[in-house]
């Protein structure tokens, strides 16, 4: 059976060139993974807890028992990429369960999807725009499968 890996994303992206980025690392990751992406409605009316919380039931309606939620947040742990890799071999490898990375919108994510993650990731102490997110997680997906099979990639 394929190892499986879900992203929910919030919000398409818009520059083109994140759009290549997007697309180049998930055809990469595919080669490794049965690939499942769900892009989900951002809002852009009302304040921006009217957003996240809007933002938030979109993400819970696509969201099964079966997921193992990695959900990315500024104050989510911190893993080099060694240890990323290793986390993701376990995620990847628990039975009956399915890793699904959710990246928020431009204003994050609320409480409510923060208590239903298993995992909190945080890819930096620096702030990206969510569609730099998207593109850096993919990545760091990538290279994590990379050094598990001990390629030249992360070198």
């Amino acid at each position: 059976m394929a190892r499986r890996i879900k992203f929910i994303f919030v919000g398409k992206v818009k520059q083109d060139f994140w759009k290549k980025a997007e697309k180049f690392y998930l055809q990469r990751i595919s080669n490794f993974f049965n690939v499942q992406t769900i892009v989900v409605k951002d809002s852009k009316k009302g304040s921006i807890d009217n957003r996240v919380n809007f933002e938030a039931r979109e993400i819970l309606k696509k969201l099964l028992p079966s997921d193992f939620v990695v959900l990315l947040d500024e104050n989510g742990k911190f893993l080099s990429s060694m240890d990323f890799a290793k986390k993701l071999t376990m995620w990847t490898e628990l039975p009956n369960k399915t890793p699904c990375f959710v990246v928020g919108g431009p204003y994050g994510l609320s409480q409510e999807i923060k208590k239903r993650s298993d995992f909190l990731f945080s890819l930096s102490p620096l702030t990206f725009t969510h569609e730099m997110a998207r593109v850096i997680l993919l990545e760091q997906i990538y290279r994590a499968y990379q050094i598990l099979i001990n390629s030249s990639y992360h070198h």
